[in-house]
């Protein structure tokens, strides 16, 4: 990440804090955005934060949208997920089951 993504990212940061400090001075409750946090995160280069900040709006029933780079990164992190608990299956249970095909396609290894 270069510089200049990295003051936008935290000149951005310090406009969500100005905004929450201004709305908790005037009694208003504070609005999270999962929109807004996946694009303040993209913008800022962090695909990985932007990626794992989509998975877990998506876990709350929320639907923010993110470039192709997000939610590729968002599949593969997905992806590695699975087949760590596969694996972890394989090993308990004394066995070589292969993984899916979607789990292996998407992170590169043969099935």
């Amino acid at each position: 990440m270069d510089l200049q993504k990295l003051i936008e990212a935290a000149a951005a940061a310090a406009e969500a804090v100005a905004a929450e400090e201004a709305a908790a001075a005037a009694d208003v409750p504070f609005v999270f955005s999962w929109q807004r946090a996946v694009s303040v995160f993209e913008r800022a280069g962090e695909i990985d934060i932007a990626a794992k900040t989509l998975i877990a709006a998506r876990r709350e029933g929320k639907r923010p949208e993110a470039s192709a780079a997000v939610e590729d990164r968002a599949k593969h992190l997905q992806a590695e997920n699975k087949a760590a608990v596969y694996r972890e299956i394989n090993k308990q249970n004394g066995t070589n089951d292969p993984l899916p095909a979607w789990i292996a396609n998407t992170i590169g290894e043969k099935y």
